[in-house]
């Protein structure tokens, strides 16, 4: 599956090229803002802002069938460019540039490769060698045919001609010159962390990363909630944020004190315009967020007038109800835009979005306490991927409906639902799911597929078609 950022233009792609910044190779850490162990939305975000103004294209590879067994890629083709990240923690592992004649390299304030080194646009053997410095002699890949040079952190492959193979695949010769003279020319550079490219290793996260959120489930049973109880707030579940060197907690009707306590400044503040599961609710034509409304039909201006009982200093004050409709219509058209005004300027439950965390908060304009919960798995395929980062959930098994069958027969349930269970072991631990709701936002909006919507007590999970977990609502 490829994923277009943009439509570029190859001769503005090369204005780009001659005009930007060079990138500093760094053994070990990165390249450029490119940095090992950064996630991927971080890495897309990035991306965005190096080519300016035109974007090439960025190409999203992973598998569908088994996201968690393959590295996901993101692939700049015009560039030569492609990040190599860890399918379970997405976060970068190696960097490859395939391509030296389009983006500037730079090592030790050289710049040895891109389009600001024309003079000489090829990377020999010999030129990297001088200026990386010794190392140990390398080895000849005989799967790749390709010669690496290896150094901590960093490696570099070079083509060698199959008359000469043999001399370098026995013995310790550097392949500084070929027998005819030639210095090989370079034909991929990989970054990473350790010695070895096939092994790389990611190194620890930052201190204020969140290693794992620990979710205990409410008033949990081991029946499928009705969607027509999804307003239900008879749960509490709670979310302990496990940081590196510390450990928070978050639930159910936590403030936004709270809330900023232990996670900090959101990333954005959005305010909810409607509600598209109130037509779920327990009775959606008499109580719509916790107000008594109605909807009064007058025939004579072919429009509904909304009416709702509100309290102003202890007394009751009609926005608009049946007797203004007989008093004609431009007393009905008064109350009506009354009626609008009102509505205008009524309060709205707000969300906090930590896309760093992957995680959002619903608070409620009244209380302003948290009244939804929601977690984001960040798998490709899905609409929202890439806007945050993989949340690191884990539910615990004991707060489970088979948990709680377990504790009173004095066990302790082994199996925990994270966000890379597949549905078929949600449903082993929670129990059926029954019949789904679909979510569907149309093959333009979204070209990816529907996904499904299971509830329970106190939680929704959100399933995409390959079975892999996408969010995680917890009400």
């Amino acid at each position: 599956m490829s994923v277009s950022v943009s439509d570029p233009e190859p001769n503005k792609l090369k204005n780009v090229f001659a005009t930007m910044g060079e990138l500093h190779v760094k053994p070990g850490q990165g390249l450029g803002g490119f940095e090992i162990g950064m996630h991927i939305n971080e890495a897309l975000k990035y991306l965005r802002t190096l080519f300016v103004p035109c974007r090439p294209f960025i190409d999203v590879l992973y598998s569908s069938a088994f996201p968690l067994a393959k590295s996901i890629l993101l692939r700049v083709p015009d560039v030569g460019l492609q990040l190599h990240f860890d399918p379970k923690s997405q976060r970068l592992k190696v960097i490859e540039v395939s391509n030296f004649n389009t983006i500037p390299l730079s090592y030790s304030n050289i710049v040895f490769a891109g389009q600001k080194n024309r003079k000489k646009p090829e990377i020999q053997f010999l030129k990297i060698y001088k200026l990386f410095g010794p190392t140990y002699p390398g080895e000849f890949d005989t799967q790749l045919e390709l010669y690496v040079l290896k150094y901590r952190g960093l490696c570099f492959m070079f083509p060698i001609p199959p008359m000469y193979r043999q001399k370098y695949q026995v013995g310790n010769d550097l392949p500084l010159e070929l027998p005819d003279g030639k210095s090989p020319m370079a034909h991929r550079l990989y970054i990473f962390v350790g010695f070895d490219v096939k092994a790389p290793v990611l190194p620890n996260p930052c201190p204020d990363t969140i290693v794992e959120v620990q979710v205990l489930l409410g008033n949990n049973n081991n029946e499928t909630k009705s969607i027509n109880n999804l307003n239900s707030t008879s749960a509490t579940s709670t979310l302990l944020l496990n940081y590196i060197h510390s450990k928070h907690s978050l639930r159910i009707g936590s403030s936004v004190e709270d809330a900023l306590s232990e996670l900090g400044s959101p990333s954005a503040v959005h305010f909810k315009e409607d509600d598209k599961m109130r037509i779920h609710s327990l009775d959606n034509n008499n109580d719509i967020d916790g107000k008594n409304m109605n909807l009064v039909e007058n025939p004579d201006l072919n429009l509904q007038v909304q009416t709702h009982k509100a309290t102003t200093q202890d007394e009751d004050v009609a926005v608009a109800d049946n007797s203004s409709l007989r008093g004609g219509k431009a007393k009905a058209k008064a109350d009506v835009y009354q009626s609008m005004t009102a509505q205008c300027f009524k309060s709205s439950d707000y969300f906090f979005n930590y896309f760093d965390h992957g995680i959002d908060l619903l608070f409620d304009c009244e209380f302003h306490t948290v009244k939804k919960i929601i977690l984001h798995s960040n798998f490709p395929g899905h609409p929202e991927f890439s806007i945050y980062r993989k949340c690191l959930f884990r539910i615990d098994g004991d707060t489970t409906p088979r948990g709680k069958i377990m504790k009173d027969v004095n066990n302790e349930c082994d199996s925990d639902i994270t966000a890379d269970s597949k549905w078929e072991q949600v449903e082993s631990i929670m129990g059926s799911g029954g019949k789904p709701m679909i979510h569907d936002s149309g093959a333009v909006a979204n070209p990816f597929g529907a996904t499904y919507l299971y509830a329970y007590e106190g939680c929704i999970f959100e399933i995409m078609k390959s079975g892999a977990i996408a969010s995680l609502t917890l009400f």
